[in-house]
Formats: structure tokens, C-alpha cells, sequence
């Protein structure tokens, strides 16, 4: 998984998204999760990412998953 295709996910599904510093908050809709499952899948043999489940969508902060995968969250931003 590289950050493009993190940005290109959050692009094409117009997902919100909020960079504080420290965090990298995406919110994900109830039926986008399978397909981001598909761009993050590696990541899972390790244990897998924390999320928030809300009542229609999920709340991961990227920032522990990009330093995961050697990605600079700001480069999802900044494309």
C-alpha cells in the first residue's frame, strides 16, 4: 500500500478527513470498509489498526498506519 492509493481512495470517495499534527482522522462509510480493508490488507497480519465505530461509519487515525507502512501522512494530504 503506498499513500497514493490511501489519497486516491479518499478522493474517489470523497471521504472527510482531518490532519491535526498528530493525528490523520478518516472517516470511512459502512460500505466503503471491504474496499479499504482490500488497500490496507497487509497491515492485518500484524495485528490490525484501531478504529471507532460509529453508527454509520468508522474513525481510524492513518498516523499509526502510515508509520506502519514508512508512509509520511502528510503526503496523503498533500497530492
Amino acid at each position: 500500500m503506498t499513500g497514493l492509493e490511501i489519497y486516491k481512495f479518499i478522493q474517489k470517495n470523497d471521504l472527510n478527513i482531518e490532519w491535526d499534527s498528530n493525528t490523520l482522522m478518516l472517516w470511512i462509510d459502512h460500505d466503503l470498509i471491504a474496499e479499504f480493508v482490500k488497500i490496507v490488507q497487509d497491515i492485518f497480519d500484524d495485528g490490525g489498526i484501531e478504529v471507532w465505530l460509529k453508527s454509520d461509519h468508522i474513525l481510524i487515525d492513518l498516523v499509526p498506519l502510515c508509520e506502519k507502512l514508512d508512509i509520511n501522512p502528510e503526503d496523503i494530504l498533500s497530492r
